[in-house]
């Protein structure tokens, strides 16, 4: 929401502006939406995001999946973080037999790069694009990057 000043004494304008999605998840017929600030909604006003979550995960609860609005908070941020770089998010993976894992695929990088809820999606999202940049310049095309731990990156 934002409001402006028109000039006039007592008067303002305002703008308001509906959450604009980066990703969405279909969990048993219904979609979830996600914005870059990790706001999840299930109404949205504009066209489908071209992410999709995709849930490979084996691990079910009575009466549906495990992601909960913090996991799906998460996705949100990563590819909201990694647009601001210049690097498009094309597919968020949850792993199979995982249930706080992400592995995110990037338009033109050949690795994909896993990354965990359990460290904050910022700090995730700064070493892939570090990463990203590192191997452009070494010209190396791993298979995957592992970002989960602090400090460190694991590759194959």
């Amino acid at each position: 929401l934002a409001v402006e000043l028109t000039g006039g004494f007592g008067e303002a304008q305002v703008e308001l502006h509906m959450r604009r999605p980066v990703a969405r998840w279909i969990v048993n017929g219904e979609t979830q939406f996600v914005n870059q600030d990790g706001v999840v909604f299930a109404r949205n006003y504009y066209a489908n995001p071209k992410v999709t979550i995709v849930d490979k995960n084996a691990t079910k609860l009575s009466g549906g999946l495990v992601a909960s609005n913090r996991f799906l908070s998460f996705v949100g941020q990563v590819v909201g973080e990694l647009q601001k770089e210049g690097l498009t998010v094309t597919k968020a993976i949850i792993p199979t037999l995982t249930t706080r894992q992400l592995e995110v695929h990037i338009k033109g990088v050949k690795p994909f790069f896993k990354l965990t809820v359990d460290r904050p999606a910022g700090e995730q999202s700064e070493d892939v694009v570090r990463i990203v940049r590192y191997f452009k310049k070494r010209d190396n095309t791993p298979a995957y990057v592992d970002v989960r731990v602090k400090g460190k990156a694991f590759y194959k």
